[in-house]
């Protein structure tokens, strides 16, 4: 083989191992509403009260925060949420905690309050799903209590101030 061979083989197999660890970033979808409140066991509005980056000696540091729950919007589980973590880069899915600022969080269940920017984000942010994403969970979240299939909308037409009729009452939904 040639000294350009050599060179070109070597070339390709350093792009062939180093290339799918640079490919890896994180991607996150944008939620919907429901999916995001049935796959969830754990929604809730939260305030972060302080922050503490606690360096690793792998080089991929995390960052722990105590947090105030606002608003639950949904448990299943009866356990308290005090205190996130979430890795320290954003390339790892790192969710950027701000003292002071409230976050829609979902923590990943079976890591003791971890959370991520797939699946937690800070209110009033640059985007502005949110907000509506946190409407739809409450309303989501009010339609599970009043026993309300997940999902499924029910539309009641308005009464008049003159009349109420039982033709208001709400409908069972078509199967």
């Amino acid at each position: 083989m040639s000294a350009l061979s050599w060179r070109a083989l070597s070339l390709s197999m350093v792009v062939a191992l180093y290339a799918p660890c640079a490919a890896q970033a994180c991607s996150c979808e944008m939620p919907i509403a429901t999916p995001f409140f049935n796959d969830h066991e754990r929604i809730v509005v939260a305030r972060v009260k302080r922050v503490v980056v606690e360096p690793s000696q792998y080089g991929a540091e995390r960052h722990f925060a105590a947090v105030e729950v606002l608003e639950t919007i949904r448990s299943t589980t009866g356990e308290s949420l005090t205190r996130v973590h979430t890795p320290g880069a954003e390339s790892m899915c790192g969710l950027r905690l701000v003292v002071g600022r409230d976050y829609l969080m979902s923590p990943i269940p079976g890591t003791n309050g971890g959370v991520t920017m797939c699946s937690s984000y800070a209110m009033r942010n640059e985007y502005g799903f949110e907000e509506n994403l946190v409407a739809d969970l409450r309303r989501l979240r009010d339609e599970r209590r009043e026993g309300v299939p997940v999902g499924v909308r029910i539309l009641v037409p308005k009464a008049s101030a003159a009349s109420t009729t039982s033709s208001n009452q709400a409908v069972t939904p078509p199967r």
